[in-house]
C-alpha cells in the first residue's frame, strides 16, 4: 500500500494574498471610523482669482495702486468679521477694477476691529504679508476662507499659513519668520500700524461697520454703514 500523499505547504502567494486582505479589512474600519468625523480638512480657494484681480497692481505695504493716484481710499474693515467679509467681496473687486487698476485711486488697508472677537492673529498675518508688498492678497484670500474657520478653533497658525501659502508668489519662509517677530511684538513697525489705525479710527468716530474714507486734492469723504461701490466712486469723482 502507498503512504499517503504528504500535505502541501501552502504557497507564498496564498500567504500575501491573505495578509492583504487582512490589511484591507482593517483599512476598511479605520476609514468607516474616520467617517465618523466631522472635522473637515481646510481647503484655501480663490488664489488664481485674486492673482487675476491684484496681480500687476503697485503694492506698498498697506496701499494698493499707483503711488500717482490722485484720490486715496482708506478702507476700514475686520478681518474676522463674518458681514465684513460679505461687504469686502462685494465692494473691493470692481474698486479694483474701476479706479485702482486705472490708475484713479488708490486703496489702504485699515484694520479695525469689531464685535468682541480677538482679531490679533489674523492682523499679525496680513501684517507679516505687507513686509512683502502682498497684504491685499492676503486679506482677500482670508475674506474668501473666511467660512473654513472652525467655530470651535478659531483662527490659528494653521489657517493664517495656509492663507499665506495660496498667496502666489510670496516667500513662505520670510512670512513665517515675520510673522512669529510681529506675534511676539518684536515689529515696531507693525505695532506703530495698528496704533495709528486705532488712533484714526478714533479721530473718526467711525460707528462698528465697514466704512470708507476718500481723500483727493478737492476734499474729503467720511463714508459710513458700508457704502455701496456707487457712493465710494461717486465720492471719488467729488474730490478729483
Amino acid at each position: 500500500m502507498s503512504a499517503p500523499p504528504r500535505r502541501r505547504r501552502p504557497r507564498l502567494a496564498g500567504v500575501i494574498v491573505l495578509v492583504l486582505a487582512v490589511v484591507g479589512l482593517l483599512g476598511l474600519v479605520a476609514s468607516l471610523s474616520l467617517d465618523k468625523s466631522t472635522d473637515k480638512p481646510i481647503q484655501i480657494t480663490g488664489a488664481g482669482e485674486v492673482q487675476e484681480l491684484m496681480g500687476g497692481i503697485h503694492e506698498d505695504g498697506a496701499s494698493l495702486g499707483s503711488p500717482d493716484a490722485p484720490v486715496t481710499i482708506d478702507f476700514f474693515n475686520d478681518l474676522q468679521c463674518t458681514f465684513c467679509a460679505d461687504y469686502q467681496l462685494k465692494v473691493v473687486p470692481p474698486l479694483v477694477n474701476d479706479l485702482v487698476r486705472p490708475g484713479k485711486a488708490a486703496l489702504v488697508y485699515r484694520h479695525f476691529p469689531l464685535g468682541d472677537k480677538n482679531t490679533e492673529q489674523a492682523d499679525f498675518g496680513a501684517l507679516a504679508a505687507a513686509n512683502q508688498d502682498y497684504e491685499w492678497q492676503f486679506a482677500q484670500l482670508f475674506y474668501i476662507n473666511q467660512g473654513e474657520v472652525k467655530p470651535t478653533v478659531g483662527v490659528n497658525e494653521d489657517f493664517l499659513e495656509r492663507i499665506a501659502a495660496a498667496v502666489l508668489e510670496m516667500d513662505q519662509g520670510q512670512w513665517r519668520s515675520d510673522y512669529e517677530k510681529i506675534a511676539a511684538g518684536h515689529d515696531d513697525a507693525a505695532n506703530k500700524v495698528l496704533d495709528d489705525d486705532s488712533n484714526l479710527e478714533i479721530d473718526l468716530r467711525l460707528p462698528a461697520e465697514p466704512a470708507v474714507v476718500v481723500t483727493g486734492e478737492k476734499g474729503v469723504r467720511k463714508l459710513e454703514q458700508q457704502p455701496s461701490v456707487q457712493e465710494i466712486e461717486a465720492a471719488v469723482a467729488e474730490v478729483s
